[in-house]
């Protein structure tokens, strides 16, 4: 099977697999943190189950922020450093306002900001478990033998048995 012809990639280092492993880290955290948000409010409350929606919602758009900031900003020939720096005070700006939305929520008991804590971890949680998976997948490849080929049991056997 021959490799489809991709482009090159953006950045040194950084592959177009692993601008798909973000892809996918997004897509599997959105299920995860749908379905454990209905465990949580079902269990225990409403504001718990915000918190956690917030955490994952702040933790998916902070990786999806610097996603495009690096592949904006920094993969092109005429890197913008004017743009860069505008959209790194954006963000602070947005965290200030989104610190400030917690707090008064958290003041009024409408959100629980233990469990956006909770949220906050579960992108990392899955993006690591990701990079464990390719690890292992990657190490099982190099081990196994190659297909059709023979197998380790038949090279060990006298030949006559």
């Amino acid at each position: 099977m021959s490799q489809p012809n991709l482009p090159p990639p953006a950045l040194p280092g950084i592959s177009l697999l692993e601008l798909g492993l973000l892809k996918r880290l997004y897509r599997t955290t959105a299920l995860v943190a749908a379905f454990t948000g209905l465990m949580i409010w079902s269990r225990f409350s409403v504001p718990a189950a915000l918190g956690w929606l917030v955490g994952v919602s702040l933790s998916l758009s902070m990786y999806w922020l610097l996603e495009t900031t690096v592949t904006r900003f920094l993969a092109k020939e005429n890197a913008n450093p004017t743009g860069l720096v505008l959209a790194s005070l954006g963000k602070m700006l947005g965290l200030v306002v989104v610190g400030v939305l917690l707090a008064l929520g958290a003041k009024y008991r409408a959100i629980n900001l233990l469990w956006v804590v909770g949220g906050v971890t579960l992108p990392h949680v899955v993006l690591v478990l990701k990079l464990v998976g390719r690890q292992v997948v990657a190490a099982s490849n190099r081990a196994a033998p190659p297909r059709g080929s023979a197998s380790r049991g038949a090279k060990d056997t006298p030949p006559g048995s």
